[in-house]
């Protein structure tokens, strides 16, 4: 029997150490394509956008923190996504004074 993981398997299993981020990304691409509930597809995308970073998929992780707020915007995703864009926008004013 070949059962999907939930949410909270994810989570657990992640933490653990026993998933990879990529069979993370595939498992939370199902639950997204398939919930019904507004509450876990936002935690789904949230945390899907999170192990895209980590893959230095930078758009993709935005792209699903800016669904994610769609869904919920108290959403963790507004911290994350302002963090994705202080990282994206920092520079080194030391590099340009020589």
């Amino acid at each position: 029997m070949n059962r999907k993981m939930t949410l909270a398997d994810i989570r657990a299993a992640l933490a653990a150490g026993g998933i990879n981020a990529a069979k993370a990304i595939d498992e939370l691409t199902g639950i997204i394509d398939s919930s019904t509930d507004a509450s876990e597809k936002e935690q789904a995308l949230t945390l899907r956008g999170e192990q895209y970073w980590k893959f230095d998929r930078r758009a993709d992780a935005i792209n699903d923190y800016n669904a994610a707020i769609a869904i919920n915007p108290a959403s963790q995703a507004v911290k994350l996504k302002e963090n994705a864009y202080a990282i994206l926008d920092f520079y080194n004013k030391d590099l340009y004074n020589p």
